[in-house]
């Protein structure tokens, strides 16, 4: 298997040494949710090999989050902060060769914010890497799972905000370039702890090893070491992400429940259960335009030049974040129906929620299709017996979504009235 091609430096000076923590920031939709699997399914291989994966489970999202994240809730400073002085203690107790520390949400940082942070790992210390995708990959992506996090802008209204408004303008453009204007990024925390201290690891797609290869040479882990534990983060279609869509705005309209609802009963039932299914022939695909591509491609070449003169080192190409398809429609078209297919998974995922206690649901293989067949061939919408056939029958966003608004409803009246 080749190793990473390097823009600068060399395999022989890419291991950090001992005593380093490795603190992997992201940002989001960078590979990082197959990278900390790995990490957190091969502990105990890892420990033979002295590193330790700081943490209670695949990435230390809450202790980062009260840091990192703008005006956190109430709950998540209570949670978050306590969890965050449980990992500066576990990472400075820790008498392991090498600490890996990864979230994330750690893009997030500001400059106060960066500075706390670096200073509890020990900044002299600490090793930065930022995982990179081309943007134009990431665009969509990011949409999607804003929209699973309330968001009620169109893909085409979003982008608008994101590419041609003021970049403070508003807190999702804000947000989104913090985390995604990646020479920035690189700058700041190079600002913290010395550019020398940061690597930058440009994913390839057409090398499914590469993130993994780059990580056990930054670790000196044997080759192999690390393999991905079966679970993903899937994307929403655009047919699923239109239908969440809908639903957001009906259930913020109605103004009756605190945004924690939408997280912690919405959010899981709907998102967590289109997840699991394979992809419908009906369902369509997130397509930017080609406005917001070419766009997207000057804010690469400007990030490429950035980051090559910034004193980083550069594991992979570069120039791979420069991926444009020169095929894209000139606009977006609209989606005024969704399958009834699509709205039935929907629904489904709020009878579970509702009626299926958490054990069962989590439990191995109940009732479960396996993350990998949404990523492999498509599922024929209405295939076996007595299945709804989409193309027989479709509503539109209003209606399908009334029905499984209602159901939503009626379970959060039904909580609200027993507590």
């Amino acid at each position: 298997m080749s190793a990473p091609r390097m823009t600068s430096g060399t395999d022989a000076d890419l291991l950090v040494p001992e005593g380093t923590r490795l603190l992997h920031i992201g940002p989001p939709k960078t590979g990082t949710t197959t990278l900390q699997g790995a990490f957190d399914s091969n502990r105990a291989a890892l420990a033979e090999h002295g590193v330790h994966y700081a943490g209670r489970g695949r990435q230390v999202r809450a202790a980062a989050s009260s840091i990192a994240v703008e005006d956190p809730s109430p709950r998540l400073v209570a949670v978050g902060a306590r969890r965050w002085r449980r990992l500066v203690k576990e990472v400075s107790q820790s008498k392991a060769a090498r600490v890996v520390i990864s979230s994330e949400t750690f893009a997030n940082a500001d400059d106060e914010s960066l500075r706390t942070i670096t200073n509890a790992f020990d900044a002299a210390r600490t090793h930065v890497v930022v995982t990179l995708r081309p943007l134009t990959k990431i665009l969509p992506s990011q949409w999607q799972q804003r929209v699973q996090g309330g968001v009620t802008d169109s893909y085409g209204d979003w982008l608008e905000a994101i590419l041609r408004g003021q970049r403070e303008a508003t807190r999702t453009a804000s947000t989104f370039w913090r985390r995604h204007r990646h020479d920035e990024l690189v700058a700041r925390w190079g600002q913290a702890v010395g550019p020398e201290n940061v690597t930058v690891v440009v994913l390839d797609d057409s090398d499914r090893r590469m993130l993994f290869d780059a990580f056990e040479r930054l670790l000196g882990l044997p080759p192999g070491l690390l393999v991905p534990d079966g679970r993903s983060n899937p994307p929403l279609s655009l047919t699923e992400a239109e239908l969440y869509r809908e639903l957001n705005r009906q259930f913020f309209d109605e103004k009756q429940w605190p945004r924690a609802v939408h997280d912690q009963v919405v959010r899981p039932a709907i998102a967590g259960y289109l997840k699991e299914q394979p992809r419908l022939a009906t369902d369509r695909p997130i397509v930017t335009p080609a406005w917001a591509l070419r766009r997207a491609d000057d804010v690469a070449q400007e990030m490429i030049a950035a980051i090559s003169s910034s004193g980083a080192r550069v594991v992979g190409d570069l120039q791979l974040l420069r991926q444009v398809d020169t095929e894209a429609p000139a606009v977006i078209e609209g989606l005024d129906h969704i399958p009834v297919a699509v709205a039935a998974r929907a629904a489904m995922g709020v009878v579970r929620h509702t009626l299926v206690e958490p054990p069962v649901r989590r439990s191995a293989g109940a009732g479960r299709t396996p993350k990998a067949t949404r990523g492999g061939g498509e599922a024929k919408a209405g295939a076996g017996e007595g299945a709804i056939q989409p193309r027989a029958a479709e509503l539109t966003s209003a209606e399908l979504l009334r029905v499984v608004g209602g159901r939503v409803k009626r379970r959060l009246v039904r909580r609200r009235a027993g507590s």
